[in-house]
């Protein structure tokens, strides 16, 4: 792609046929979310046999590390090349230039403190993969651009395929190091090798190229925006990665093993149930924030319509959790099944939460989502701060509160900054309260009045299997608005399929 194609309609195309695009990016960005999660899963239930909750541990160390530097050096300019109406080849290699060069300078700072670090956890060997995750943060700044580019343009099939690819060839490099008794540096491995592969498939799919050209008026053009979604980002990863330095450090790397463990199953099942749909939404609200009618209806109609989905699925998985998470990971992680039922009992306010993030961010409020992430982070480190002394299942429940506190918040924040009316949000959430609550009352009748000695997961499949039919039959009944917009949304998907294969069978 040449510099001049950059500067025309690829770039800062108009908004035809939006919701077409947008429906085809949800589908890429939901198959490229779900082959990755399915298969780190497929690749956790290995490794989770073969190392421990110490390997565990002092990787989520590291990974907190690389988490920390990615979001604050790529993420922030990420964001700014796809939030401009406008954007020029000099904003492209100002933003280059400088995720490269802050993340050099962040990794070396970073090595230069990891020996420190090992000793403030008393974890021997931390600092050598401290040192080896440097590679990890200096590399991923030289794509940041690139995946800007990709996602302002709507081009989720790329960055699909670059995340299924960089998955698969982390996940065979995990599991044979593991075989070869390498421990934690078999999980560091596999970091290394999928983001390397990452990057490489979105400096070859972008076709963008960075020049020795440097523009100081570009570079400031970007920063304001940049340095508040940066703040915001560096506040998510305090909302969610702080806390494991917290549990690292009052209660050692076995209690973080477990605790890390049950917040990545968490995390995974999070991003394929809302993340997906919202970093999709992020770029369709961001390219019609300045019609506020047509935002206000895309979201009343998006956002009930992904909550309804996602909502049966969470409470499915959170009834059953300490039984699949033993069962599949084996018994010795039954305390992060524990956990993990305990937070996704509140995790519908994390899916409502990331699409009011989506509006409040593509309608340019970097700095009022800032100050709500920050209430996050606040709150999970001071759960996990009072609680953690009983447990991981209470640091779990205290975070599972704060979650469903927070929901109000971003509603309120939400009609602050686009004008969406709250009650018009919270009407359109009615059907799903209701149907969720018939929901759980059906199955917990099923647990209360099955056979005390029926097979554990008889007795739980009945009891999901009669929640999710409560739940769907309400649905239908009392959210008619959530149906049609499913059938519309299926239809335009359907459409659009015979278009391009028309097209194809045209040339």
């Amino acid at each position: 792609m040449t510099t001049d194609q950059l500067r025309g309609e690829a770039i800062n195309a108009a908004p035809r046929r939006l919701r077409l695009a947008a429906i085809s990016g949800a589908i890429w960005s939901a198959t490229g979310m779900w082959g990755r999660q399915v298969a780190s899963l497929a690749v956790i239930a290995v490794l989770s046999r073969l190392l421990t909750p110490e390997d565990f541990g002092v990787f989520a160390l590291v990974l907190a590390f690389v988490t920390l530097a990615q979001a604050v050096i790529n993420d922030g300019l990420a964001d700014a090349v796809v939030q401009r109406e406008e954007v020029s080849p000099e904003h492209l290699n100002a933003a280059f230039w400088i995720c490269l060069g802050c993340g050099v300078g962040v990794a070396a700072v970073l090595a230069a403190i990891a020996v420190p670090v090992e000793r403030l956890y008393d974890a021997p060997g931390l600092a050598d993969l401290i040192w080896a995750g440097c590679v990890v943060i200096a590399g991923a700044g030289s794509a940041a651009v690139h995946q800007g580019i990709l996602m302002r343009t709507l081009r989720f099939k790329q960055l699909a395929l670059r995340t299924l690819v960089g998955v698969i060839c982390g996940g065979l490099t995990g599991v044979g190091l593991a075989l070869a008794g390498a421990g934690a540096w078999a999980l560091l491995g596999q970091l290394v090798v999928e983001q390397t592969v990452s990057i490489a498939i979105m400096w070859y799919t972008s076709g963008w190229r960075p020049s020795l050209r440097f523009s100081r008026a570009a570079a400031a053009d970007l920063l304001p925006f940049t340095m508040k979604t940066a703040g915001a980002r560096l506040l998510l990863f305090a909302y969610s990665h702080a806390d494991r330095f917290l549990v690292g450090l009052l209660a050692g790397t076995m209690i973080l093993g477990l605790y890390a463990f049950a917040m990545r199953l968490y995390e995974t099942l999070i991003t394929l149930l809302s993340r997906t749909v919202a970093q999709v939404a992020f770029v369709a609200f961001a390219k019609i924030q300045g019609d506020r009618q047509r935002l206000k209806q895309a979201f009343l109609e998006a956002m009930p319509a992904a909550l309804a989905l996602s909502i049966p699925v969470l409470l499915a998985i959170g009834a059953n959790a300490p039984l699949l998470v033993s069962t599949l990971f084996g018994s010795r992680w039954l305390a992060s099944g524990q956990a993990l039922a305990l937070v996704i009992a509140t995790s519908p306010a994390v899916v409502l939460g990331s699409f009011c993030g989506a509006v409040i961010r593509g309608t340019g409020g970097a700095g009022l989502f800032m100050a709500l992430i920050a209430v996050g982070a606040a709150g999970n480190l001071l759960a996990v701060g009072l609680l953690l002394p009983y447990g991981i299942q209470a640091a779990a429940l205290g975070i599972a509160v704060r979650q469903l506190l927070s929901a109000p918040l971003d509603i309120w924040a939400l009609e602050r900054q686009a004008g969406i009316p709250a009650r018009k949000v919270y009407r359109e959430c009615l059907p799903i309260v209701f149907a969720s609550t018939s929901g759980l009352l059906a199955w917990l009748g099923v647990i209360v009045w099955a056979a005390p000695d029926m097979n554990e997961w008889v007795r739980g499949g009945l009891a999901t299997g009669a929640g999710l039919a409560v739940y769907a039959v309400i649905l239908f009944l009392t959210g008619r608005r959530i149906v049609r917009t499913w059938r519309a949304l299926a239809g335009l998907a359907l459409n659009r399929g015979r278009q391009e294969a028309a097209l194809k069978d045209a040339a």
